[in-house]
């Protein structure tokens, strides 16, 4: 069977067993994510026809998961970190930073899958992501940390804002009216989970400049 060693290259080892193919490379020779999963030769071999049933399906799913959230999360958490906070978690100012939006984003998501599922009984997925997406376009045009276009925003009404934003996500297909509703319903949450992040930004800013947390 060919695999991935630690060293990043592909090795051919013999087996015996079902269990030395899927267990041999975790305990000797690799790392589990670089032997069984990305294999470029698999243990089992299902006859023509075959369809994979969904419990396989499934354990795909999760295990892809497991690695797009675990393994990527402290790269992006750890980077430029002091020690001090590389060692404790809780001692890091950057990981409230980070994870404040992030919460938010599921909150409002929740929020929109509840909304549309209620008035559109027989919404799609692609469409439900874009009401998803739509809130959070919102949500990134009145708060985003970059402020590009901030300019127009700022001098622009709340019945402006509101005009442009449904305009422009009806242009993409979707009702107008459940937009508008959408808006009314959630722009006061956008607006208060705004100014919670602002205020942690600042935080984090005064803790850049010693100044305190």
């Amino acid at each position: 069977m060919t695999f991935v060693n630690y060293q990043g290259e592909e090795v051919k080892v013999e087996y015996e067993h079902l269990a030395d193919a899927q267990w041999g490379g975790h305990w000797d020779l690799s790392r589990w994510d670089y032997f069984y999963w990305v294999a470029p030769e698999s243990p089992y071999k299902p006859p023509v026809g075959f369809e994979e049933p969904n419990i396989s399906k499934i354990r795909d799913f999760v295990v892809r998961n497991l690695k797009s959230r675990i393994h990527t999360t402290p790269l992006l958490v750890a980077n430029y970190q002091t020690a001090e906070a590389r060692t404790s978690w809780s001692k890091s100012p950057r990981t409230e930073t980070y994870a404040l939006p992030l919460t938010q984003r599921y909150r409002l998501e929740s929020l929109v899958d509840h909304m549309i599922k209620q008035a559109l009984r027989d919404v799609g997925v692609f469409q439900l992501r874009l009401y998803k997406s739509a809130i959070l376009d919102l949500y990134g045009m009145l708060y985003s940390p970059h402020r590009w276009g901030e300019e127009a925003i700022r001098v622009s009404t709340k019945d402006e804002i509101k005009s442009f934003w449904v305009e422009k996500w009806a242009g993409h297909g979707l009702d107008r009216g459940v937009l508008e509703r959408l808006f009314d319903a959630l722009y006061g949450v956008i607006t208060a989970y705004g100014a919670e992040r602002a205020r942690a930004r600042l935080r984090f800013l005064r803790y850049r400049m010693r100044l305190g947390r």
